[in-house]
């Protein structure tokens, strides 16, 4: 499970708006007890035998394979059948889409960037800042696409709907249109 130790996203002040700033997050120390994960993945991680990463972006592990989310956060779940269960969520709280991130091109990427002058308000070390939205919301282009091929079984529990999936087929998805269409997958003109 991620185990990211980051605050929900916090208040823009009026100073952050006119920097340009869209999401502020601050880093939690390593005794957060309360992270943005959630409840259910907070108290999976203060769990007796769960294994979890020391670094600010980690993620636990529980059982035969617990320690693979030591070395590899949440590859080892991806790429040998893991399943994601999102509960009153969607796929925007889906960490695992940021595993295949790196190749999106660098250009898309420095759009939403914080600037050096966030940078020195707002240290790295300390927030987690973007600046700018992209004209669309890829991840739903991509939850749709994997609701289309039949991917995502959803009920209901109560009120809370549940999304359950194959992680890799989904994530895939993701993959395949970083690839082959980014700046379409994200609403933006080619440069």
């Amino acid at each position: 499970m991620p185990a990211l130790r980051l605050s929900r996203e916090l208040e823009l002040t009026d100073s952050d708006k006119k920097l340009g700033i869209t999401v502020k997050i601050r880093v939690l120390g390593p005794d957060a007890k309360r992270t943005a994960m959630g409840m259910v993945a907070d108290t999976f991680r203060a769990l007796p035998d769960t294994f979890t990463g020391s670094d600010t972006i980690s993620t636990s592990g529980w059982g035969k394979h617990g320690k693979e989310a030591l070395n590899g956060g949440l590859n080892y779940a991806i790429h040998n059948g893991g399943k994601a269960l999102l509960l009153g969520v969607d796929i925007y709280k889906l960490t695992a889409m940021h595993y295949v991130e790196d190749i999106t091109p660098e250009d898309i990427n420095k759009c939403f960037a914080p600037t050096e002058e966030i940078n020195r308000i707002y240290p790295p070390d300390c927030w987690f800042m973007e600046a700018g939205h992209p004209p669309v919301k890829a991840w739903y282009r991509i939850q749709d696409m994997a609701y289309e091929k039949g991917l995502i079984r959803e009920v209901y529990i109560g009120d809370c709907k549940a999304m359950y999936f194959d992680i890799w087929s989904v994530v895939s998805l993701y993959e395949n249109e970083l690839r082959n269409d980014p700046y379409g997958l994200w609403g933006m003109k080619r440069p």
